[in-house]
């Protein structure tokens, strides 16, 4: 890209290093707003979809993400994790959704395995089950069925 189209390189690079800057911004905070992790998800998946192009999608459905405070890059991980291990492609896109009810933000996408398998240690969603539990005191919920997969974390209000 960088030899092909220096402006839109410049435009990548410049982006990433946003993404990078939140994450050290933020290694050592428990919490941050949902509002404000949702803005570093959405700024991720741009990075991911100048890749990808068409063959990912990312829907956002959250009510009220200013009321609420998640783990920082909690949820980039679960989308990092969805497009780690789906097979993508213009035909059949990997669609990701977001969404939030009932105190938790769920992360889900339709089961697209890859036929070759990236070798997955697990590590990142073990480590983030952990740390919920010990900031929120509540457990990430792993859920599939009917070839969906998804995953929630809890969120916790904001004091008024």
């Amino acid at each position: 890209m960088v030899y092909e189209d220096p402006k839109k390189a410049d435009h990548y690079i410049q982006k990433l290093a946003a993404v990078y800057r939140y994450i050290l911004d933020h290694e050592e905070n428990d919490l941050i707003s949902l509002e404000e992790e949702l803005a570093f998800v959405k700024q991720y998946f741009q990075l991911q979809q100048e890749r990808a192009g068409n063959k990912v999608q990312l829907d956002v459905d959250i009510q009220n993400p200013e009321k609420y405070r998640v783990i920082p890059v909690s949820l980039q991980l679960l989308v990092e994790n969805a497009l780690k291990h789906n097979a993508m492609s213009a035909d059949c896109p990997l669609k990701i959704h977001i969404g939030n009810e009932n105190g938790y933000v769920t992360v889900s996408n339709r089961l697209q395995k890859k036929n070759i398998i990236d070798h997955a240690t697990g590590t990142g969603l073990t480590n983030l089950k952990e740390r919920v539990r010990l900031i929120t005191g509540k457990d990430v919920i792993i859920h599939q069925e009917n070839n969906t997969f998804a995953v929630s974390l809890p969120v916790l209000e904001l004091l008024k």
